[in-house]
């Protein structure tokens, strides 16, 4: 089980700030792509920051069960 955190936009979009996942992703990277099949989420992967456990992580971090993601939209202001 995957505990995920939805931040800004993609909380809105998924409805929900956190959700607990069962996936065959081994990836970070790769369960975003599924999250964001699942939610629609019109953000290209490049643009999301992945944190896994509270450290900024690329696509290719590898997933264990009991981890925390934080999906990290771009964000804006001035």
């Amino acid at each position: 089980m995957i505990e995920v955190t939805y931040f800004g936009v993609l909380a809105e979009i998924a409805r929900t700030r956190t959700e607990c996942v069962e996936t065959s992703a081994t990836t970070a990277g790769a369960l975003y792509d599924d999250l964001a099949d699942r939610h629609r989420f019109s953000w290209p992967p490049d643009r999301i920051r992945l944190a896994v456990n509270e450290a900024i992580v690329n696509r290719a971090h590898p997933l264990r069960d009991g981890d925390r993601i934080m999906l990290l939209p771009p964000v804006s202001g001035g």
